[in-house]
């Protein structure tokens, strides 16, 4: 974005507020037009993710219960 090689993205807090104090323009929120939708990417080094095969599992199976509530609150 910066180098001006796209014409736009979707970006979430706090990286939105940051293009706009560097001059970007907001041309609206994805939600209002997309509806709710996960926004976010979780990843891992695959050698951490070997070692910790529960914790990675315990988080892939919180994210349809986590989702809805974070979004009821944002």
């Amino acid at each position: 974005m910066f180098e001006q090689q796209q014409d736009a993205t979707l970006l979430s807090a706090p990286y939105n507020i940051m293009a706009q104090r560097a001059g970007f323009i907001n041309l609206g929120k994805a939600v209002d037009i997309l509806g709710i939708y996960q926004r976010s990417v979780a990843a891992a080094r695959r050698d951490w993710a070997d070692r910790n095969a529960d914790k990675m599992i315990a988080f892939i199976r919180a994210g349809p219960t986590g989702h809805p509530v974070v979004a009821a609150i944002t």
